[in-house]
């Protein structure tokens, strides 16, 4: 189980109410770039996985582009949030494992999104991946980025306890990322790209984020092979 469940049961509701506002307003970016990703690489109409979903309220923005999903979540109170919002193509289910209790060979896609950084078992919940998906089943995942100079100065500024990096366990570069993937049997299929730091709030600056020394997260996709 993540530890980081504790936070985010305490912000439950403030992190719905905030997300529902971004969406609302046309200002998710964290959701518009997942559900681009999702719509470049899953067939419309496939089962998808989103493990570590929080309130669901990025399971439910990408699953309005025509897919199914079931979201699995650790954070008691994220869960009952999210469990507000479900609909016939969107159910969620609360989480007590490193995902030891997903069905084998059931979903055509996983989505993880900000979640292996926290957990203590990283090679665990991706062999849990592995094993949930059907043959060629694509994994969408981020991670946090460890060459990012913007992550750096936060650390030397706030330190490595502040806000909810006190509850990561891992950080990676993306080759490191890449060989984490493959050694559990998935392969990269596309670049990776890089997203979220302080750039993203001034005008003519956000592409910044794209770059690895900059984004202090990168989304990988990659294939079970």
């Amino acid at each position: 189980m993540l530890k980081t469940a504790e936070i985010f049961n305490k912000n439950a509701a403030f992190g719905a109410n905030f997300i529902d506002e971004l969406i609302s307003t046309g200002k998710y970016k964290r959701g518009k770039l997942f559900r681009k990703i999702v719509s470049e690489n899953v067939k419309n109409g496939s089962l998808v996985l989103d493990y570590g979903c929080g309130t669901g309220r990025m399971t439910k923005f990408i699953s309005e582009g025509g897919y199914r999903f079931e979201g699995y979540e650790p954070a008691i109170n994220s869960y009952k949030e999210a469990k507000k919002i479900e609909d016939e193509n969107l159910r969620f289910f609360h989480l007590n494992d490193f995902g030891d209790c997903l069905t084998v060979a059931k979903y055509d896609a996983v989505v993880c999104s900000s979640v292996i950084e926290f957990v203590e078992l990283p090679d665990k919940v991706l062999q849990n991946f592995y094993r949930s998906l059907k043959a060629n089943g694509i994994l969408i995942i981020s991670f946090s980025n460890r060459s990012s100079l913007w992550k750096k100065y936060y650390y030397l500024r706030f330190g490595k306890k502040a806000g909810h990096h006190m509850y990561q366990q891992n950080s990676w570069n993306n080759s490191e990322f890449i060989d984490l993937l493959e050694s559990n049997g998935f392969k990269s299929i596309s670049k990776t790209i890089f997203f979220e730091s302080a750039f993203d709030k001034f005008l003519g600056t956000k592409q910044l984020s794209r770059l690895s020394f900059f984004g202090t997260l990168g989304v990988v996709v990659a294939k079970k092979v």
